[in-house]
C-alpha cells in the first residue's frame, strides 16, 4: 500500500536507502553544493527543455511551499494565518505549517 497523507509517516523506498548507502561515505560541502545536485539540476533542465535557466535546491517541503504559494499569489492573497486549497484537496492540520 502507497499512502499519500504524509512524507514524515513512512519510511524511506528500498532504492533511496540503496542510494545513500552508496554515497554515505562520499564528502559534501553542504546541500546543493556538491555533484548530485548539480547532476539533478542538469537532469531538471533537461526534463523542461530549458538549458538556460536556474534550478535551486530547498532544504524540505515547507519552504518549498512558502515560496511557491507567495509567488503564485497577489500580495493581498497573502494573508498571515490564511491557507488556500483547491476543492478537491482538503485542508489537512499536518499541512498547516507551510
Amino acid at each position: 500500500m502507497i499512502y499519500f497523507r504524509s512524507d514524515y509517516s513512512l519510511g524511506a523506498h528500498p532504492k533511496v536507502m540503496e542510494a545513500l548507502m552508496r554515497t554515505n561515505m562520499e564528502h559534501s560541502d553542504g546541500y546543493a553544493l556538491d555533484e548530485h545536485c548539480d547532476h539533478a539540476r542538469e537532469m531538471v533542465k533537461e526534463l523542461i527543455g530549458v538549458d538556460d535557466c536556474q534550478v535551486h535546491m530547498m532544504v524540505g517541503g515547507t519552504p518549498c511551499n512558502i515560496t511557491t504559494v507567495s509567488a503564485a499569489l497577489r500580495a493581498y492573497d497573502r494573508e498571515p494565518d490564511t491557507y488556500t486549497c483547491t476543492r478537491r484537496e482538503p485542508w489537512r492540520p499536518a499541512d498547516t505549517g507551510s
